[in-house]
């Protein structure tokens, strides 16, 4: 578990705690079961999550903040000075997908398995019914099944199938 301290924009400081054996479990060894086993908890519920794009940015900025942590500062080789690891040297060091591509593979496969359930089950109930009531005003907020569609546009391609 590594800590380190944020400054929130009102000025006061908290410990943001994140295990980062997700990003470090395949560092030197490729072993899948460790990577399974240890970024559940930094994704945990993520099947449920309904992102909108700033959440989805705000993501990989922590991953690439938790990535410099683990890979720490590179030397120079003209000036010889110590120097951050930009976005693209993260991704090359990192090979595995990251956070979003992660986020949104599990909730594609929590869809399929919804979609499987049968129509006795709460969550079917839940995906497939319409609520009764009055919309609030305003733009609508971004909702599960619109990720779901977004994500599976993405997979093919962009194409309307």
């Amino acid at each position: 578990m590594v800590r380190w301290y944020g400054q929130h924009n009102d000025g006061s400081h908290s410990v943001l705690q994140a295990d980062i054996m997700y990003l470090t479990a395949n560092n030197n060894n490729n072993n899948n079961n460790n990577n399974n086993n240890n970024n559940n908890n930094v994704l945990y519920g993520c099947e449920t999550w309904s992102l909108t794009l700033r959440e989805e940015r705000r993501l990989r900025v922590f991953e690439n903040k938790v990535l410099r942590r683990v890979f720490g500062p590179k030397r120079d080789e003209v000036t010889g000075e110590w120097r951050k690891l930009h976005n693209e040297e993260l991704n090359d060091l990192y090979s595995l997908p990251n956070i979003v591509r992660v986020v949104k593979s599990r909730r594609m496969r929590w869809a399929g398995d919804v979609a499987r359930m049968g129509e006795d089950r709460g969550v079917h109930k839940v995906m497939v019914g319409k609520p009764e009531g009055r919309r609030p005003l305003g733009r609508p907020r971004r909702r599960w099944e619109d990720n779901i569609k977004m994500d599976l546009q993405e997979v093919r391609g962009g194409r309307g199938d």
